[in-house]
C-alpha cells in the first residue's frame, strides 16, 4: 500500500484503509487475497436459479479458510454474507375498503452465513489499494 501511495498516478490513500490494514493479521491477509482472487474471476452477473429462488454470486469461504479470519474480514466490512432472493406471494382477493385487488408479490433478499461471501465495494477498493 505504501508503494502504491508513492506512485504519483495513484489516487489518495484513504485513512480508513490504513486503520483497516492495522487490524488485519497475516492470516487475515492471506485469506482475503484468496477470496478476492476468486471473486475477481467470478461472473458476478450470474445468479444460480432454483425454481423461484435465486442465489447471488458468492465465493466459498467455508472450511477451506480460517473461520476467525473470515469473521474478522466481515467485521471490517471487507466481505459480506452471500444472499438468496425470492418473491413473496399474495393471492388476489377482495377488500371492502379498496375493492378487488390482483395477485402481488414483493422481492425479498435473505443473507446467509459466512460460508459463502461477496467482496464488498469497500473490500474491492481496499484490495486495489493494497495489491500490486
Amino acid at each position: 500500500m505504501l508503494a502504491n501511495a508513492l506512485n504519483p498516478s495513484a489516487g489518495e490513500i484513504e485513512k480508513k484503509f490504513i486503520t483497516t490494514l492495522a487490524e488485519l493479521t497475516s492470516r487475515d491477509v492471506q485469506v482475503f487475497d484468496i477470496l478476492c482472487k476468486e471473486w475477481m474471476a467470478l461472473d458476478k452477473t450470474k445468479f444460480t436459479t432454483d425454481g423461484t429462488v435465486r442465489h447471488g454470486p458468492a465465493v466459498y469461504a467455508g472450511k477451506d479458510h480460517d473461520e476467525v479470519s473470515v469473521i474478522a474480514l466481515n467485521r471490517l466490512g471487507l466481505v459480506a454474507p452471500g444472499f438468496t432472493e425470492f418473491s413473496t406471494y399474495s393471492p388476489p382477493g377482495h377488500d371492502d375498503r379498496y375493492g378487488d385487488d390482483a395477485a402481488s408479490g414483493d422481492p425479498v433478499r435473505a443473507y446467509g452465513d459466512l460460508g459463502g461471501v461477496t467482496i464488498t465495494p469497500f473490500g474491492e477498493a481496499f484490495y486495489a489499494a493494497v495489491s500490486s
